[in-house]
């Protein structure tokens, strides 16, 4: 939510980066853990390009920074951050995953459209016969209230459900940045 404030018109690459156009400007990473009384708990790493310098970043990157032409203060960001994340929580906790499912395919640039998901053996709809990341391509069209990614193969066929792997958005090319 602050960086929907703070960066123009981001969207969200499933499963776990949030755009700007073609560029990516944060991801998150999350893994569920069982304490040692059997007790679960999420550990979630989030990683934002703030203040990171065009020049250094990938084609693929934008920094916050870059988008506001000007640095930004990082411990303002962290403390919106960390409050929308604890606001996030209790909005579940609450009302379930639904409400949250649903803002999700709002803020999606990718739904109805073509994408390519390289998925490995773990997943589900991973043809282990096509060998490591053989990319399923298909049409989103949402996720499940667990969050795999719901495809509609472009081949035609029963809808495939994704639960990890890289998505590549077809015809979704990265502009190039004026040195």
């Amino acid at each position: 939510d602050v960086l929907n404030v703070l960066a123009p018109r981001p969207s969200l690459k499933w499963p776990n980066d949030l755009m700007v156009g073609p560029r990516k400007l944060c991801g998150v990473l999350s893994r569920v853990v069982t304490g040692p009384r059997g007790e679960l708990f999420v550990v979630v790493g989030l990683g934002v390009n703030l203040n990171v310098c065009a020049a250094t970043l990938p084609p693929q990157a934008v920094s916050l920074s870059e988008l506001l032409g000007e640095p930004v203060d990082r411990e303002a960001v962290l403390e919106s951050l960390l409050r929308g994340l604890f606001e996030r929580v209790d909005a579940w906790r609450n009302a379930g995953p639904g409400p949250q499912l649903a803002e999700w395919l709002e803020r999606s640039a990718w739904l109805g459209r073509r994408v390519s998901v390289f998925s490995g053996p773990g997943d589900p709809a991973h043809a282990p016969a096509a060998g490591p990341l053989a990319p399923l391509e298909g049409r989103v069209l949402g996720l499940t209230v667990d969050g795999g990614l719901r495809l509609a193969p472009l081949g035609g066929g029963a809808e495939q459900v994704v639960f990890a792997g890289d998505v590549s958005l077809k015809g979704m090319a990265v502009t190039e940045r004026a040195e």
